[in-house]
């Protein structure tokens, strides 16, 4: 190997030596440039975060409610068929007594009818 061989591959090196250089200045400048976006970005993520923290604990509470919603109508509804089935059985009581009442009437108005015809 000659002198001339040596110098062209110590350029080459050399030139091989800067690239890598000039790669790690640009690799650093992106590096900057990618922190300070994120620094940037930062309380805008952040504020996300809190957001769907909130929309998720407003979503359990909504879950709760709801589902304190349906034992509520459940029991709505439970009283809703007590107070049906009570007043038919009041119906029942009611056209019993009111059937009874038009038949003592009706006795009533004959023992009437019979001591009024006893007077005469």
């Amino acid at each position: 190997m000659s002198s001339e061989d040596i110098k062209l591959i110590l350029q080459r090196l050399g030139n091989i030596e800067t690239g890598v250089m000039n790669l790690g200045t640009r690799l650093e400048a992106l590096e900057n440039k990618v922190d300070e976006r994120l620094q940037d970005t930062r309380p805008m993520w952040e504020g996300v975060q809190v957001q769907l923290k909130e929309l998720r604990e407003g979503q359990e509470k909504l879950s709760e409610d709801q589902a304190k919603l349906r034992e509520g109508q459940e029991k709505v509804q439970e009283g809703q068929e007590k107070l049906a089935s009570e007043m038919r059985a009041l119906r029942k009581a009611f056209s019993r007594s009111y059937s009874d009442l038009l038949i003592t009437q009706e006795e009533h108005e004959e023992r009437l009818e019979k001591l009024e015809g006893k007077r005469q």
